[in-house]
């Protein structure tokens, strides 16, 4: 489809007199945007591995501001530790049972770091840190925590996930010229062609 398609029940929700809901057309867009985000950003650090990071809080900090401002001096200490002038990240809010706040952090030029290193910088609570080995595990990690998350009320309002500075933001076209125009700068190599009935698809790689 050139646009987005959504199925709706004969039954239509007005969510300006409902602030506690969010729009189920906007939870799809984010999370697509989430998605497209960590895959355009994967490949883009040759000597690095994406790395997922979950940050959580020994103390049931429920304030999605007071957690934020936590979350951005990690930042600002680890990129210190590491002596970094950029780390390119995307992160998303989880809520514990108990209402306590914790991220998960896609990071995309991460160096090493040991794990109880980690865990000083940070200093609020437990760490878990891995690479990703393989790519189609972004795929499980967004299905896994943003699908429920992205639904509480307690992001209505907020912002439901952060980016670091430049990181590369996927582009739609639907207009033919506009892809036409994008392909002709692009050298393909084919691929592999498969015959099926009547026609012929081929498929391509840069």
């Amino acid at each position: 489809y050139p646009t987005p398609q959504f199925n709706h029940s004969n039954q239509r929700t007005d969510y300006s007199k409902n602030p506690s809901t969010r729009r189920p057309d906007s939870l799809w867009r984010t999370r697509d945007t989430i998605t497209k985000i960590i895959l355009a950003n994967s490949n883009q650090h040759p000597t690095f591995q994406p790395t997922f990071l979950t940050l959580t809080f020994k103390k049931n900090i429920t304030s999605i501001k007071t957690a934020n401002r936590h979350f951005k001096y990690f930042i600002f200490k680890l990129k210190k530790e590491l002596n970094l002038t950029t780390l390119h990240y995307i992160s998303v809010i989880e809520f514990q049972k108990r209402g306590a706040i914790h991220y998960h952090i896609t990071l995309f030029n991460l160096p090493y770091i040991d794990a109880h290193r980690l865990e000083t910088i940070w200093n609020h609570g437990f760490t878990n840190i891995r690479v990703v080995r393989d790519i189609g595990e972004v795929h499980k990690y967004v299905a896994k925590y943003l699908s429920k998350e992205l639904i509480d009320k307690r992001l209505v309002g907020q912002k439901a996930y952060f980016c670091s500075k430049n990181l590369i933001r996927p582009q739609s076209f639907t207009d033919q010229s506009t892809i036409d125009n994008h392909l002709n700068d692009v050298k393909l190599t084919v691929l592999e062609t498969i015959n099926h009935k009547e026609y012929k698809i081929l498929k391509y790689k840069k």
